[in-house]
């Protein structure tokens, strides 16, 4: 590292001070911290007045000394101090010093250098990096992008404050004064909304279900929901491809059946709609991105220029266990890196972002162990052990979601004596389209569950108003 990017007078002049007046260590607590200063022993002196400071004792060179027993005689840490004992310099240090208010100052010298060699620090990690043709494009911005957030993380002391009210109840007047509302952007369900306190920025909703459930069409829904109301979102599937997800956009907002519209034997009189359809999804505030194989590194730096660039408020992601890992390893550990990477992706954007994630088969060995005339939706609720491949995933989520249709794990349980048959089908109309969001875990709001109705013609989610 070059000495150019360090000055030894400050960090020594800031040391003088301290050992001259302790008391100003409150003031320079939060500006510089031990790894901040150049000179590995300036640190561990540092690091020493604190915690005699801390502890009550008077600050000398003399009740510094027992910290520094075994250092070997100082040599770099003084251009004229070859040869001094520690003892020795630490009272250099303090009759060199010409003032006990300097400290702060001092401190932000010693801080700005140490953010500096940082900053060149990742500026060579990159340089190495993009010379090495075997890692990616995302993978060399989604590092560049950490190591600049930890810079400024470090870097960001002086930001510290006492709670400032103001704005707060500022924002509280103003939402009373509308009658009340949610924090965060609507789902487009009410209900949901009211549970769930709409997306709120900086937070991760999970969306969880076992296949067929309706991970992708509730995701869907809700991007039909945001784009009607004008909220530019970035979505990743990783599932579908592109063409597959504007025909069931189309189906949803046309109302024709999905199956007839892809299949192109919908009916003459279903044009019109279509048409009008097809123009409003062409205009919704929509980005798509369908690329195979994204790591979650390349959807952070995807993401980021989404955000950042293109304006867009929520970001989502179809499915979290689809994402590729980084690098080989058991699968816990995999989705375990994953759903860290992407919760950490909140904080760093401040928007909201909404994944689905895959169940594992414990909910449809329980349900297939029911017996059918016994069957109730509560016996298919799904649970935070259900989650597939990772704990790490309910403890990321800022709201954990469940998708429960009952009559999906009622087709599981067809029975086999005839005689059976018809109270079976009579029960699987009784729960046909009916479904549930389950708000299982919420950090900032109630839990509890709501009534939806899955149009599977549609393969849209309706919430139930009444």
């Amino acid at each position: 590292m070059s000495t150019d990017l360090c000055n030894i007078e400050a960090e020594q002049a800031l040391l003088g001070s301290l050992i001259l007046n302790a008391s100003s260590i409150d003031a320079v607590s939060g500006l510089v911290e031990r790894d901040h200063f150049f000179e590995p022993l300036h640190g561990e002196i540092y690091a020493a007045i604190g915690q005699l400071a801390r502890d009550g004792r008077v600050v000398t060179p003399i009740t510094l000394e027992p910290f520094f027993r075994n250092v070997e005689p100082v040599t770099a840490a003084s251009q004229n101090g070859d040869g001094l004992t520690v003892t020795q310099y630490l009272g250099r240090l303090a009759a060199a010093a010409t003032t006990t208010v300097g400290a702060p100052a001092y401190a932000r010298i010693v801080r700005d250098y140490a953010g500096r060699r940082s900053l060149s620090q990742t500026g060579l990690r990159i340089q190495q990096l993009a010379g090495d043709p075997c890692v990616s494009i995302a993978s060399i911005t989604d590092d560049a992008v950490k190591g600049l957030d930890a810079v400024t993380g470090s870097m960001r002391p002086e930001s510290y404050s006492y709670a400032d009210t103001a704005d707060v109840m500022r924002s509280i007047r103003e939402r009373k004064a509308r009658g009340g509302g949610i924090t965060g952007i609507s789902t487009g369900y009410p209900k949901l909304d009211d549970m769930i306190d709409g997306l709120r920025p900086a937070t991760l909703t999970i969306i969880g279900a076992r296949p067929k459930q309706g991970k992708t069409a509730n995701i869907l829904s809700i991007i039909r929901n945001l784009c009607r109301a004008q909220v530019k979102c970035v979505f990743f599937s990783l599932e579908m491809p592109r063409d597959q997800i504007v025909q069931r956009l189309i189906s949803m907002e046309s109302g024709v059946d999905f199956i007839s519209l892809a299949r192109g034997r919908y009916r003459d009189d279903e044009d019109l709609a279509i048409e009008d359809a097809s123009t409003a999804v062409d205009g919704w505030p929509l980005l798509i991105d369908d690329a195979a194989g994204l790591t979650a590194s390349a959807i952070s730096a995807r993401a980021r220029t989404a955000v950042k660039s293109d304006g867009c408020r929520v970001v989502l992601v179809d499915y979290l266990q689809r994402i590729s890992p980084e690098k080989g390893g058991k699968r816990y550990e995999e989705v375990t890196a994953i759903s860290m990477a992407i919760a950490d992706l909140r904080k760093t954007l401040s928007v909201p972002i909404v994944a689905a994630a895959q169940l594992n088969r414990k909910i449809t060995d329980r349900s297939k162990s029911i017996d059918w005339s016994k069957f109730s939706a509560e016996s298919t609720r799904p649970n935070d052990g259900d989650l597939r491949d990772s704990g790490q995933i309910e403890q990321d989520a800022d709201a954990l979601l469940f998708i429960n249709r009952p009559e999906v794990h009622l087709e599981l349980m067809k029975p086999t004596d005839p005689s059976e048959l018809m109270d079976w089908e009579n029960m699987r109309q009784k729960w046909r389209g009916r479904a549930e969001i389950i708000a299982h875990y919420n950090r900032s709001g109630r839990t509890g569950i709501i009534d939806f109705r899955f149009v599977g013609p549609l393969m849209r989610f309706d919430e139930c108003l009444g």
